[in-house]
This record gives C-alpha cells, sequence and structure tokens, in this order.
C-alpha cells in the first residue's frame, strides 16, 4: 500500500499511486489559513469569555482556581467520560451491586470524547492530570466549532 507524500511543488499531498492526483484540492491550506486569519478576532473573544466564565466561577467558588478546574472536570457527566477515558467500557450492560453501591453501566456515553481524552493523555506523556486533558480536549474541540461556526456563516452571509 502506498503512502501520500507532498507535491512536489511543496503543495498539498499527492498519491503516489497515482501520480498528479492530489488527496486535498489546489490551495486547500491557503483557504483555511484564510479562514483561521478572518475568525482570528472572534475566536480571541470567544476564549476570552471563556476565561472570564472560568474566572468569574473561581471567584464565586470557596476554594482554590485548582479546585474549581477539578470540580468542571470530574463533575455531572465528566466523571463518566473520565471513566471511559481511563478504563475503557464495562462489560456488562446490566446495573449490578458492587461492595454495597450500585453501579451503572457506562455504555451510554459516546466513545469520541473519552477517546481524545486518552489521545491527549498519551501524547502528553501521562504527566498531565486526565481531567486537565479532559478540559484541554472540551476546550479545543469548542475552539474548533467556534471556527466552523465562524466559517459557515461567513460563507452564507457571503451568499447573500
Amino acid at each position: 500500500m502506498s503512502t501520500p507524500s507532498s507535491a512536489p511543488d511543496g503543495g498539498p499531498l499527492v498519491d503516489p499511486g497515482e501520480p498528479g492526483r492530489r488527496l486535498l484540492p489546489e490551495g486547500t491550506g491557503e483557504s483555511v489559513l484564510a479562514s483561521l486569519r478572518a475568525a482570528g478576532p472572534a475566536l480571541l473573544l470567544f476564549v476570552a469569555v471563556r476565561l472570564f466564565t472560568v474566572a468569574t466561577l473561581a471567584a464565586l467558588y470557596h476554594g482554590s482556581f485548582t479546585q474549581v478546574l477539578h470540580h468542571l472536570a470530574v463533575h455531572w457527566d465528566a466523571g463518566w467520560y473520565m471513566d471511559v477515558a481511563r478504563h475503557g467500557y464495562d462489560r456488562t450492560l446490566h446495573t449490578t451491586l458492587v461492595h454495597g453501591h450500585v453501579h451503572r453501566p457506562n455504555i451510554a456515553f459516546f466513545p469520541l470524547y473519552p477517546a481524545l481524552i486518552r489521545l491527549t493523555h498519551t501524547v502528553l506523556g501521562g504527566v498531565v492530570p486526565w481531567g486537565a486533558c479532559g478540559l484541554l480536549v472540551a476546550g479545543g474541540s469548542a475552539l474548533v466549532a467556534a471556527w466552523g461556526i465562524h466559517a459557515a456563516s461567513a460563507v452564507n452571509v457571503a451568499s447573500l
């Protein structure tokens, strides 16, 4: 099986099995960078609002900033996702009683987010706590989603 390589002109990847056939349309890199440049101010505002929200939570929460981040990273459904990221899915589909506690299976949670948390934890060498990896994935995903919304709205506005 052949692997993609860069184009002779340094452009997007080409398929070595079919010389001259690009895997990405010509100019893709430039259009992505142009989109990112156009979205830059909106993305900076988005990040500022997110940081303001976390700072406000820290000010209202009776504890340290680290405790606020821990609370965001492991409470509510985040605890379930952390469990899936760390230990994988349960092998049973039934609610069971384990050491006097009701144990519910975690099969209901979609695997992409825990897989990204596990990947982030692995890439960062395991030195960053699981909760921090979850917050990094959530923040990065939110930033990509905001960029996508900006790009989609820019296309729609341009077509008016």
